[in-house]
């Protein structure tokens, strides 16, 4: 897959929805953005999107000088190309690639929109396409995007966002009446650019649905590609109510995203089209995210444990791992599930899907994504106290006390097993490190934790238990942890470890150095006192080699 982009000229631009229609109808191409630009200077614009062409200088300049007078203004429309087909043609320095699937889209586009001179078509062409994903790039730069990712939003999260919105703190699924929600709508042209908030049922989208369409084809046409970058024209928007099924098999993660507005509304962030839809089916309530939501006690929830069966179907695709203590067949109030996984977004996504089926049972699911840490918060609530927490660690990271390899997550999800939790629905198999690696995970955790929160401690006296039934566990322990870490090892661990000689003699140097290393810095600062402040550095030199100084000393060294 590759991103290409069509260019339709200002002669093209009345044509731009039948050039759309077209788009749509060539197999192997999505429109994912429509942008349309006016123009400043039209010779230096030209100029620059004809600068990797590879045609000859003066064939250029006969080429594009009808540009000069067209009108100063353009539709950039970006396309997903999922099945380019790619070849060299040319010869010399005017070889180059070019994709025949674009080659053939363009060619299209030109004998059916090009202008005609007695029923024959000029060379005049209303479209220019990108050949490859340089020119892509060079054309997104002319736009002011350094690259596709920028546009489109390139960074995958667990809830699925455009990239336009503002990053939230929380997400929050849960039941929304449809009467509630309520959308931003552009203002009327001639008006002052605004917005108003109306009920979804008195948006120019659920008008269209209802055989109005008018005011929805005028919306379009005044601020498709200017305001609105998707393609929502109303062509498009016809196929989507053709075959819209909300969070089924196609698009199970893509919301109604929501902001309560107040106490009782809410505003659609994104999905004016979804909502008008789910209203013109006759739907009432909906499943919906709702951004900062401040969860509020309810007066009659759901007191039923949690089916981890629920919770963790359909997960055995994905690679995680529980770490530190499995859970148990009823979670109880409060409790937490820690996962370790190598796809945080793929796990999270699931696994939301799966706990959206418990929204029917009196409860809400938060998510907090934490990217600092590389983590994930999946909260299963009842009311405004969490009833389970799903935390998510991509990777072991968010350790900052004991640096741990990159290499160790993966190393342990080779080596994982296989636990039962005994389920009020039978036994469920969850995957686990294995028993040296758990030990490992705890001890990392106690580390990290021991000053800020003593209940760490239980992970210490739990690895002080096993060392104690288990001796010969103390040194697979030490050789495991000295695999998962930068850290240098203690004299336990060389004490327990049979080490080569290379090893110890690369382990002693470094103990040398970091001596002589403490040893200079203090040398250093003396140096630094007695060049820029030398009085200061008399007066401490002095008072240390008074008598009554060195007799303490002594004293102190005989104690």
């Amino acid at each position: 897959m590759r991103h290409d982009v069509l260019i339709i000229w200002g002669h093209g631009l009345p044509d731009l929805d039948r050039v759309l229609d077209l788009v749509r109808a060539t197999e192997g191409f999505t429109i994912r953005r429509i942008l349309v630009r006016d123009i400043d200077d039209m010779p230096r614009f030209v100029r620059s999107v004809y600068n990797f062409d590879y045609a000859p200088y003066r064939h250029l300049i006969d080429k594009t000088k009808y540009l000069l007078d067209v009108t100063p203004r353009a539709a950039f429309i970006v396309l997903e190309n999922k099945q380019p087909e790619e070849h060299t043609v040319g010869t010399g320095r005017f070889a180059h690639t070019e994709c025949r699937r674009m080659t053939a889209l363009k060619r299209a586009v030109r004998e059916r929109f090009n202008p005609t001179v007695d029923g024959k078509p000029t060379e005049h062409h209303v479209v220019h396409g990108t050949d490859h994903a340089g020119q892509t790039i060079a054309t997104l730069n002319l736009l002011g995007y350094r690259k596709v990712d920028d546009l489109l939003g390139g960074t995958p999260t667990i809830l699925e966002t455009p990239d336009h919105l503002p990053p939230k703190k929380q997400w929050t699924l849960q039941r929304v009446e449809l009467s509630k929600a309520y959308a931003r709508i552009a203002n009327a042209p001639g008006e002052a650019l605004a917005h108003r908030v109306v009920p979804v049922r008195q948006t120019p989208h659920a008008m269209y649905l209802a055989a109005e369409r008018g005011p929805y084809e005028q919306y379009w046409r005044c601020y498709g590609g200017d305001l609105f970058h998707e393609d929502h024209a109303p062509q498009a928007f016809d196929r989507l109510n053709e075959r819209f099924d909300y969070l089924g098999e196609d698009y199970p993660d893509s919301y109604l995203l929501l902001e309560p507005l107040d106490d009782e509304r809410y505003v659609l962030l994104d999905g004016v089209h979804r909502a008008a839809i789910l209203l013109s089916q006759g739907n009432t309530h909906i499943i919906a995210a709702v951004a900062d939501q401040h969860v509020i006690s309810a007066s009659e929830i759901s007191t039923g444990s949690i089916d981890l069966h629920r919770v963790f179907d359909q997960t055995q695709p994905h690679e995680f791992a529980v770490m530190k203590s499995l859970p148990k067949g009823s979670p109880e109030p409060g409790s937490d599930i820690d996962l370790l996984c190598t796809d945080k977004v793929a796990l999270g996504k699931q696994l939301m899907r799966n706990c959206r089926s418990l929204i029917n049972d009196g409860y809400t699911i938060r998510l907090r994504d934490l990217p600092e840490t590389n983590q994930a918060h999946l909260d299963i609530l009842h009311g405004d106290k969490i009833a389970l927490r799903l935390d998510l660690h991509e990777g072991l990271g968010a350790y900052q006390h004991i640096p741990v390899k990159e290499t160790f997550a993966q190393r342990l999800m080779d080596r994982r097993e296989y636990a039962a939790v005994d389920c009020p629905k039978g036994l469920l198999q969850l995957p686990v490190p294995d028993a040296t690696d758990n030990l490992v995970l705890r001890y990392l955790e106690y580390q990290e934790w021991f000053d800020r929160r003593p209940d760490k401690i239980k992970h210490a006296e739990h690895i002080a238990d096993r060392f104690a039934s288990d001796p010969s566990a103390t040194k697979t322990f030490y050789e495991r942890l000295m695999q998962a870490t930068n850290q240098r090892p203690t004299l336990p661990a060389l004490r327990y470890c049979n080490l080569n000689l290379k090893r110890q003699c690369v382990w002693a140097l470094w103990s040398l150095r970091d001596k002589l290393a403490y040893r200079l810095k203090g040398l250093r600062n003396i140096a630094v006192m007695a060049l820029t402040r030398p009085g200061e550095f008399l007066s401490k030199l002095i008072n240390k080699l008074t008598p009554s100084a060195l007799r303490s000393r002594a004293l102190q060294h005989k104690a």
